[in-house]
């Protein structure tokens, strides 16, 4: 009888959080996804147009995993203060767990791989889809970390291990890319999704966080940002804001290097790129991460913008190292060109999938109890009655 009662108890231990899973999966929204056009219109939208830039701020994002202690350390207070002192004007702490700072949470998203960076939101959500990802659970998980204020990042380094090629192309509604440094993947993933129509932006974490010697870098980023901007993360929605790469020396300097851009201007159908300092190179790169302009050892740089240009990002290099990661200029006809929108959900092909995938899991369902109830193990018990002395055979089933 205890060994009967102990079958069930494992049996059905395991059974229900199977039915629960899959049940996750068949409840998810089936989306309409097609490819957008390239950005088109007579109007170039600027992200930097009438704003002064030699006053912006130095933003640190930083990296606080809490399970991988051999790979990453988690700061302690004192240690984020001299980071802070020495270097960035301020920081963002994204945790693999939790880390509440006010009313912004900041956090990896990811069962088994943190493949998703959230900034700003409301709550923690755990959910997530962690056996096996179809295009329409990425979309899905998307909107749900999204909300009116939160920025949602995809890394690059997991799509390419994770994602199909057409993906980035596919999805919506997510704020662009984060990266650790490897920024030829995420270069390639940005003018990817923003040759295909989706306006997205590139942000990189700190590598101040990584202490083992093949995930260390002669190189940390950081975010100049507009500190007219109601808060950081409005900065990071509007891009208003540079990312910039720098040597690690220059932290060892105990100096915080002045953002070296000027201007950033569009009149008639010209792009002009003005620094304080002599730049080493300006590049302009176009539709498919073409470069369609080069300019060396500058101080400044006028881009004639093309009838078949869609959009046009600027990297600035400096001699020392520094190198700006600018957000994109596009052509639009409509100021909601610029907006990542979401995709809409097919509520026929929805409803079906849910429909037939509840249909199927009855039937597997029903399967697995009655082999479970054709499989059960009996055995002949045998007493003796005291009284007669005979022998009794009773059959028994566990």
């Amino acid at each position: 009888m205890f060994l009967r009662v102990l079958k069930n108890i494992l049996f059905y231990l395991i059974f229900i959080p199977f039915i629960l899973l899959i049940l996750h999966y068949i409840w998810v929204p089936q989306y309409n996804f097609s490819e957008q056009m390239p950005f088109y219109g007579s109007k170039v939208y600027n992200p930097y147009q009438k704003k002064r830039l030699n006053d912006w701020k130095m933003l640190g994002i930083i990296s606080s995993p809490i399970w991988y202690k051999n790979l990453s350390k988690t700061f302690q207070p004192n240690e984020l203060n001299q980071i802070d002192s020495m270097f960035y004007d301020t920081t963002i702490i994204i945790s693999s767990r939790l880390f509440e700072k006010g009313k912004h949470v900041n956090y990896s998203h990811g069962l088994i791989v943190n493949d998703i960076t959230v900034l700003n939101s409301k709550s923690l959500m755990r959910r997530s889809y962690p056996y096996f990802k179809t295009l329409n659970n990425k979309q899905h998980r998307i909107n749900l970390l999204k909300d009116s204020t939160s920025l949602v990042y995809l890394k690059p380094s997991v799509i390419f291990e994770d994602y199909n090629s057409t993906h980035p192309i596919l999805l919506s509604n997510y704020d662009g890319y984060i990266t650790d440094m490897n920024m030829e993947d995420a270069t390639y993933l940005w003018d990817v999704s923003l040759s295909a129509g989706r306006y997205v932006s590139l942000i990189g974490e700190s590598s101040f966080s990584c202490e083992d010697e093949y995930v260390k870098s002669k190189y940390t980023q950081a975010i100049y940002y507009n500190p007219k901007a109601k808060n950081i993360y409005q900065a990071l929605k509007t891009h208003d804001f540079v990312t910039a790469v720098f040597p690690k020396s220059l932290v060892s300097k105990k100096e915080k290097p002045l953002f070296r851009l000027k201007k950033v201007g569009v009149d008639n159908r010209y792009i002009t790129v003005s620094c304080s300092r002599q730049a080493q190179s300006i590049a302009f790169i176009g539709q498919n991460g073409v470069v369609q302009q080069f300019q060396s050892n500058s101080y400044f740089s006028i881009y004639d913008i093309k009838r078949d240009d869609s959009y046009i990002r600027v990297e600035v290099t400096f001699k020392d190292g520094v190198k700006y990661y600018l957000n994109p200029l596009i052509k639009m006809n409509r100021l909601s060109q610029n907006e990542n929108r979401g995709v809409d959900i097919n509520q026929l092909s929805t409803m079906l999938y849910r429909i037939f995938g509840i249909l199927g899991l009855i039937i597997v369902i029903a399967l697995i109890l009655y082999v479970k109830r054709r499989t059960r193990i009996q055995f002949i018990e045998i007493t003796v009655d005291e009284k007669t002395n005979k022998k009794i055979k009773k059959v028994k089933t566990l």
